[in-house]
């Protein structure tokens, strides 16, 4: 027995859901992305703060 090949409907479904799949792995690519560049930054900020205490107690030390 023959099966009927795939309605219209059918293919647009699943186009649609692919393209949803789609679009959801690069807004997590994203999300995941910028949470990583938030982290670089409070790293490098953090790096800076404790420079410039460091900086500040040798200058208290040296009056």
């Amino acid at each position: 027995m023959e099966t009927a090949p795939p309605s219209l409907v059918s293919k647009a479904r699943t186009a649609f859901n692919s393209a949803a799949a789609k679009a959801e792995r690069v807004f997590t690519d994203l999300k995941s992305d910028r949470e990583e560049e938030k982290q670089s930054t409070r790293d490098v900020n953090d790096s800076q703060v404790g420079s410039l205490l460091r900086i500040d107690s040798i200058s208290e030390e040296n009056e």
